[in-house]
Order: C-alpha cells, then sequence, then structure tokens
C-alpha cells in the first residue's frame, strides 16, 4: 500500500499527539478525587509545631513568632481579646501547623513571620485558620497590601496526607529540582520527539530523499 508523504507526516503527528494527550490526561487526573475539584491550589512552604500562643492572631512555632496574615483580633485586654486567644490555643496548640509564608512581606516591623496558617483538618484538606477566626467571630480582616487576599480565602484547601509526605520526603532543595525537571522533561518528551521526528521529515523531503 502506497502512503504519500504528507499523509506519512500527518500519522506521524496524530500519534504523538495522542500521547501527549494521554499523559496530560493521566497527570490532571491525579488532581481531581471522586468526581469533585480538588485543584492544590494553596502553597505550603513550611511546617512547625505550635508551641505556645500569644494571643488571637500570634503564635509561636517551633521557637518562631507566626503572625497570622491579614487578620487581626483583639488584644488580650480589650473585650473578646481572651476569648479569641483560647479559641487559637484549643484550635493549634501542640499540633502541626502549615505555612504560606507572605512573598511580599515574609516578616513585619516587628520581625514575627508572616503567614497564613492551615492545620490539618482530615486526611484531604487542610484548615485556613486565618479564616476560621474571622468566620468564628474572634479575629476581623485587616487586608495589607501583601501577598494574600482575604476575600479569597477558603476555608478548607485540598492537601492530601499523601501530598504532604511526598513533600517531607523531598524537603531537600536539590533533591527538589532534580524531581522538577525530571517532571518536566517526562512531559515534555512527546513534544520535543514530535519536533525532532517532522524536523527530520521536512529536511528529507528538501533533500527528495523521503
Amino acid at each position: 500500500m502506497h502512503v504519500d508523504k504528507m499523509s506519512l507526516c500527518f500519522i506521524i503527528v496524530v500519534f504523538f499527539t495522542i500521547e501527549f494527550a494521554v499523559n496530560s490526561v493521566e497527570v490532571f487526573s491525579q488532581l481531581y478525587v471522586s468526581g469533585e475539584s480538588s485543584v492544590i491550589s494553596v502553597e505550603i512552604n513550611t511546617t512547625c509545631t505550635v508551641t505556645y500562643v500569644v494571643d488571637g492572631d500570634t503564635l509561636d512555632c517551633d521557637g518562631v513568632r507566626i503572625r497570622l496574615a491579614d487578620i487581626n483580633a483583639p488584644e488580650l485586654d480589650q473585650s473578646g481579646g481572651v476569648e479569641a486567644k483560647n479559641a487559637l490555643r484549643d484550635l493549634v496548640l501542640n499540633k502541626k501547623i502549615f505555612l504560606d509564608i507572605d512573598d511580599v512581606e515574609p516578616r513585619d516591623k516587628y520581625g514575627r513571620v508572616v503567614a497564613v496558617v492551615y492545620v490539618r483538618f482530615n486526611e484531604t484538606h487542610l484548615l485556613n485558620v486565618n479564616k476560621w477566626l474571622v468566620d468564628s467571630g474572634y479575629a476581623e480582616i485587616w487586608d495589607f497590601p501583601n501577598e494574600t487576599n482575604p476575600y479569597d480565602w477558603k476555608l478548607y484547601e485540598y492537601y492530601p496526607v499523601e501530598l504532604e509526605e511526598e513533600h517531607a520526603s523531598t524537603s531537600n532543595s536539590v533533591e527538589s529540582l532534580l524531581k522538577l525537571l525530571g517532571f518536566i522533561l517526562k512531559w515534555s518528551l512527546p513534544v520535543i520527539l514530535v519536533a525532532l521526528v517532522m524536523a527530520s521529515i521536512l529536511v528529507l523531503m528538501w533533500r527528495g530523499e523521503f
């Protein structure tokens, strides 16, 4: 059976395009669970264990003082201040928390780390502590000019335990970089192959050897 040059080129392009599409579907399918949208949108920079709660919007975590971003709770000598501190203490004391540290203003003028704080809610989701304090009436939003927008916060963020364990095992920056490069190479390889094959075919056609 004779196959002309253009038809052969078309078949090759279709083959690699389908392969790339299948690989992409496999990747994105990992971000969805049981038909529900489970895209990981939270950025976790580090984790630590809460050792002390200062007040309703400040805590100590492994020796580092953390200021919860974009919220403000009453001072301890103000109405509701003690209640806010107790609520935060009951929620996070002696627990591991997850920090999304502000990229624009990582520390405030007092040297405290500014972050959105999360605590494990269940095996698949984290609870946004900042938003929980606001929604529960213990704090109010103070929208500073920084990375986060408190009006876009969700109370629960998809962040499965498996991902947490994976991040813990690849905390080394060199290992993380190698993993990222490997991921890019793996999923871009079909596109690279298509480009190489098409370039080779065009060269052969131009020379009249194909």
